[in-house]
């Protein structure tokens, strides 16, 4: 009697202990607010020559990253691993096409057209918006943001003439339009995936 009782106890010590494990609390790499903060209004043209407006996408978790096509380094390395992160969301069984999106706003208006944007961002994955604020309005996104662009003059070494310094975070806004994480650049795209995974079931 009293063997099988210890074996009862047993068996429901063990199940407690695979139910605690499987239900651990995730530790993000991603910089996680708890204070409810809405962010700023984005709007523009997108890639595909049609009106943009980010609370169109409320509902909806949103990856924002601010650079321009004419990068030569951070902003292709940052989209690939945006593009990888939506990839690893869709075979982990996250509807991404319902439940997450990715924003490209460009810091570099006065060269990247919709056309451009939309050559550009079609290498690296279908979920990414291109997206390009009138320069009247730009700075005011930027303010928002807390986003540095400034030209650097690289006329005397680049047929590009210019690049564009710039912040390089990637803003995470929540399905109410609040600044719910932010990512650096270089964050790989698996744990920017798992990251994304946790607060999405939050």
């Amino acid at each position: 009697m009293n063997k099988n009782r210890g074996l009862r106890l047993f068996s429901l010590l063990f199940l407690l202990l695979i139910v605690a494990g499987c239900t651990a609390r995730h530790t993000f790499t991603a910089l996680v607010f708890d204070k409810k903060e809405p962010v700023g209004e984005i709007r523009g043209v997108s890639h595909t020559d049609e009106p943009f407006d980010l609370a169109d996408l409320r509902g909806r978790y949103v990856l924002i990253f601010f650079g321009y096509t004419f990068c030569p380094d951070v902003c292709p390395t940052t989209l690939l691993e945006v593009g990888g992160a939506l990839g690893a969301l869709e075979q982990g069984g996250v509807p991404v096409a319902e439940s997450v999106s990715a924003v490209f706003v460009t810091v570099d208006p006065e060269r990247d057209t919709p056309d451009r944007m939309a050559q550009y961002i079609g290498a690296f994955h279908p979920g990414i918006i291109g997206v390009v604020v009138d320069p009247s309005q730009l700075e005011a996104v930027k303010s928002s943001y807390g986003v540095y662009a400034a030209k650097s003059d690289v006329s005397q070494t680049s047929a590009a003439g210019y690049l564009m310094d710039h912040t390089a975070a990637i803003y995470v806004i929540d399905r109410e339009g609040n600044l719910a994480a932010l990512f650096s650049n270089d964050t790989p795209a698996d744990v920017m995936a798992a990251d994304m995974k946790a607060l999405i079931g939050r």
